[in-house]
């Protein structure tokens, strides 16, 4: 008798394997082999002896081979081109509870249940509101699943369809962190959403002109930021080494920007990120300096990039407020500038400055000191470090607020003569058309000394 050999997988194999994977796995895992079980099968093992064994086109003979009894299918005759072959239909390392006819049935069974399961997956639900759903990490994915139902966003049914489908490929990887399910989403879809980490992202703004314990209390007050520096760490002088970065004084060196998170950002990473930036920044500029701008270093840079970014504003003066500060330091005079005296008062003063502001001396005072303040001032933006190393090489006719700023910060002018235009403390700026430029860059104002006896001129 010949003997047809088959050595793959049929789909018909297939589909029972995926049955006896699925389904024999979950039972078992829920009432695993014991003495318990046992009994059990014993009890089904008279139903499972009632399943049909008739199978149209051949006929099963009960054999024994090697001491195991099995049984042999013989194509009828006139069903089959080979009468005289047989056909063994064995398995090993497991159990079949039923035969062929029934694994028919199994299959049909099967595959509507699959086509029942696919539709539900891809069909939207009828949730017509959006949810948020924060994953912690480690979560399981099993334990994910409980939380969709628990929102109300999956059933027990459609849960049940996803760990089926797990089981059968592999288990999907989800991401911890805080997701927003649109509404009407399919099973699969909020699947995906979890697997592909598109995360909910809040947003903080950093503004220019802010002083660096400004943007930390900004940073600190967001509920979504997760605080893990100390006060001490917080200190300007201790914060660039508690973020693990290269600088001494932490003032201006954060970027002013809109910052994109993800809930449960460290408040030590989004400062360490937004100090990063800066630097990439100044370090930008700095490249592109002229050969006679007077800055020594970046530091230095950034320090005047504040100064212009307090004094003004408006976009269109900054090349211009820029010009003047960069004239003063060409030619040795004194910067003279409010806001540097105001931060040398307080951090983030915000009060009319007096007289005794200015002549009290600090190391943030423009008017009794020489050269650049010791540190920045604020969180200078692009456009004021950009205008820090182009400013304008003569300022032209100043709006209203710069002649403003003038009178404050322009009160030592260069003059024509010795002494016929000396300038002090006291000094105000005065209309002259004749007069030689002053040293602000406005060719129509000259400084004029209401002291009697002045200090000495600055000659051009």
């Amino acid at each position: 008798m010949a003997v047809i050999a088959h050595r793959g997988r049929s789909a018909r194999a297939l589909i029972v394997l995926w049955f006896v994977r699925i389904v024999m796995k979950t039972v078992f895992r829920v009432f695993p082999m014991s003495d318990r079980t046992l009994p059990i099968l014993r009890a089904a093992e008279p139903y499972l002896s009632r399943v049909p064994q008739s199978v149209r086109g051949v006929r099963i003979e009960k054999i024994t081979l090697g001491g195991v009894p099995t049984e042999r299918i013989i194509p009828d005759g006139d069903a089959d081109p080979h009468p005289r072959a047989a056909l063994v239909y064995y398995h090993g390392g497991a159990f079949i509870g039923c035969n062929l006819d029934t694994h028919r049935r199994i299959a049909v069974l099967l595959l509507a249940v699959g086509l029942w399961a696919r539709f539900e997956l891809v069909t939207p639900d009828a949730v017509p509101h959006e949810t948020r759903l924060e994953i912690p990490p480690g979560a399981s994915y099993q334990a994910i699943l409980r939380q969709l139902v628990d929102v109300g966003r999956l059933s027990a049914r459609e849960t049940l369809w996803l760990r089926i489908e797990a089981r059968l490929t592999e288990t999907p990887q989800v991401k911890a962190g805080e997701y927003l399910i649109a509404a009407e989403q399919s099973p699969h879809d909020i699947r995906d959403l979890l697997v592909s980490g598109k995360v909910i992202l809040h947003r903080i703004q950093l503004v220019e002109g802010w002083t660096t314990q400004q943007a930390i209390a900004a940073v600190r007050s967001n509920p979504a930021i997760v605080q893990e520096l100390t006060e001490a760490e917080l200190a300007l002088d201790r914060l660039m080494p508690a973020l693990e970065l290269e600088g001494g004084w932490a003032e201006g060196r954060l970027r002013p920007d809109t910052y994109a998170f993800p809930k449960g950002t460290t408040d030590r990473a989004f400062l360490r990120r937004a100090a990063l930036a800066q630097a990439a920044e100044i370090e930008r500029w700095w490249a592109q300096r002229p050969d006679d701008l007077p800055l020594n270093s970046a530091d230095e840079l950034l320090i005047l990039a504040s100064i212009i970014e307090k004094e003004t504003g408006l976009p269109e003066e900054r090349f211009e407020v820029a010009g003047v500060f960069v004239n003063r330091l060409k030619l040795g005079m004194r910067l003279q500038t409010d806001p540097t005296v105001a931060y040398g008062v307080a951090a983030n003063f915000s009060g009319p400055l007096l007289r005794k502001h200015l002549d009290t001396d600090t190391p943030f005072n423009t008017y009794t000191r020489d050269g650049l303040p010791p540190t920045a001032i604020c969180l200078p933006g692009s456009a004021s470090l950009q205008a820090a190393v182009a400013p304008a090489a003569r300022a032209g006719p100043l709006s209203a607020r710069s002649r403003w700023a003038a009178r404050r910060s322009c009160s030592t002018c260069s003059c024509a003569g010795p002494r016929t235009a000396a300038c002090g403390t006291g000094s105000r700026p005065s209309r002259s058309s004749a007069s030689s430029p002053c040293s602000c860059g406005s060719a129509s104002w000259r400084c004029s000394c209401s002291r009697r006896s002045p200090p000495p001129c600055t000659s051009r």
